[in-house]
């Protein structure tokens, strides 16, 4: 191969050493008239670039457990569709459901005492009104008549402290039936249910994450982009958001960027 070689490169260094006059052509280029000019700017033009996000709705409500005790009933599943009011947990094995018997019966005394309270004055005012006819017609002493306007008025204070008795075992019993009204926890309104997170039986504490409700309504993308994007989106600006699930892609824009820490 090394003398082939050779050998052609010979042959070029014999055939170069003939002189060969370079030939000459004149070439007129055409003129082109009437051509529209542009003016260009530039400007940056990013490439398409996609990020995985979640749809969401504009309102998205996060419920926490204001009472302590163990999930009695998870009423719903994920992804049900729920109405204002409807019923999603109820927390059982606490106190404030022992302290709404007791006050319950605590009412029901109290309402006793009060009845027992009016029987008596009612007792004591016909009393009083009979007696009134005998002091009139001088029938009894001055003394008697006094005892039984005594226990009249008796009467009245036992009937007045008897009804603040039950205002105040009201008032008890409304409070702890709004503590444990906390053991119901309904929908605040109409959405989907997102996410459970706890667990039929579980224990929960006044502040524990119970489940996550979507309100009916617009929905909306939110997606984490990188921090050299940041300054690149502007609000307004056109986007495609593409759902695999049922096969569509939906033209948005950018309502909000916001730079995390």
């Amino acid at each position: 191969m090394k003398s082939i070689l050779l050998l052609c490169v010979a042959l070029l260094l014999i055939g170069c050493e003939e002189k060969i006059e370079p030939g000459r052509s004149t070439v007129t280029a055409p003129t082109i008239t009437d051509l529209p000019l542009l003016t260009l700017q530039p400007t940056w033009q990013g490439g398409a670039e996609q990020f995985v996000g979640s749809v969401e709705s504009h309102a998205r409500a996060s419920l926490v457990a204001r009472s302590s005790g163990q999930v009695a009933r998870l009423a719903v599943r994920e992804g049900d569709r729920v109405e204002k009011g409807q019923l999603l947990v109820e927390i059982g094995d606490n106190p404030a459901a022992e302290q709404l018997r007791a006050t319950e019966a605590g009412v029901g005394a109290v309402r006793g005492q009060l009845q027992a309270a009016q029987s008596r004055l009612t007792l004591a005012e016909q009393t009083a009104a009979r007696y009134q006819q005998l002091h009139r017609a001088e029938a009894v002493t001055p003394q008697e008549y006094d005892q039984v306007s005594a226990e009249l008025d008796q009467a009245r204070q036992q009937l007045a402290a008897a009804a603040a008795q039950v205002e105040q075992a009201r008032a008890t019993r409304d409070t702890v039936r709004k503590q444990n009204s906390y053991n119901r926890v309904v929908a605040p309104y109409a959405g989907q249910l997102v996410s459970l997170q706890v667990k039929q039986g579980g224990t929960v504490m006044p502040g524990t994450p119970l489940l996550v409700i979507d309100r009916d309504g617009a929905r909306q993308a939110r997606f984490k982009i990188p921090e050299r994007l940041l300054g690149q989106l502007t609000i307004g600006e056109p986007l495609l958001v593409n759902l695999p699930a049922i096969n569509r892609s939906i033209e948005g824009e950018v309502l909000q960027v916001q730079g995390g820490s």
